[in-house]
């Protein structure tokens, strides 16, 4: 006896699928199973740790030196740019240094900050941050302030009582050449938050700020 099957059109397009699903496998696996000749170079970062303190308190017109601590795998600083910003509250950021390590005379109104140190990698732009919070203070509330005559110039000194020392030529650049001094004189302003005290001088009186 001789069996006979028919394969009705529908049956003969199941099989091409099937035969086509199968090509395809083989040729994916194919693909998968032939080595990568690609040339692959992996570079491990030189992440940069910064060590340095999480508060910092200063006071006007003195020294503020700050030396974080900088670890690497390699680290050369010449690869590198170093900035120092102080951030107000309420107030456009100050740069106070371009150098890795802080060590300024504080000019900054005193008042609380953020101070943020940034490490820029030259080469492929990477950095590192760290921020502390920063304290200016004055050391001015308490003490005597002292009139001079430099040759013609007025000059301001104070005598702190808070940080029992004398402060020489406390004045800003923008008064500093003000001529012909007369006095310091004391205004109650009852109440109003500015300065009471004036420098009265021949070229003329303006008001003494509390910084």
């Amino acid at each position: 006896r001789v069996r006979c099957w028919i394969l009705q059109s529908e049956d003969m397009r199941r099989i091409a699928d099937i035969r086509t699903m199968v090509g395809m496998l083989a040729v994916v696996m194919l693909v998968a199973c032939s080595p990568d000749k690609g040339n692959y170079e992996y570079t491990e970062l030189n992440d940069v740790e910064i060590g340095m303190g999480r508060e910092y308190r200063c006071v006007l017109k003195e020294e503020l030196v700050i030396e974080p601590r900088l670890n690497a795998r390699q680290f050369d600083e010449k690869d590198y740019d170093f900035e120092w910003k102080a951030f107000p509250a309420d107030n456009e950021p100050t740069v106070l240094s371009n150098s890795r390590n802080l060590h300024i005379s504080m000019s900054l109104p005193t008042g609380a900050y953020t101070l943020v140190y940034t490490i820029t990698e030259k080469a492929g732009g990477f950095f590192y941050r760290s921020t502390a919070s920063l304290q200016v203070n004055t050391p001015f509330s308490a003490g005597w302030l002292v009139l001079c005559n430099d040759e013609g110039r007025a000059r301001v000194d104070m005598y702190s009582d808070i940080k029992h020392k004398l402060y020489t030529d406390i004045l800003p650049e923008e008064i500093r050449g003000m001529r012909g001094p007369l006095s310091i004189h004391y205004v109650d302003q009852m109440g109003i938050e500015e300065s009471p005290f004036y420098l009265v001088t021949e070229d003329g009186t303006t008001r003494l700020g509390s910084n």
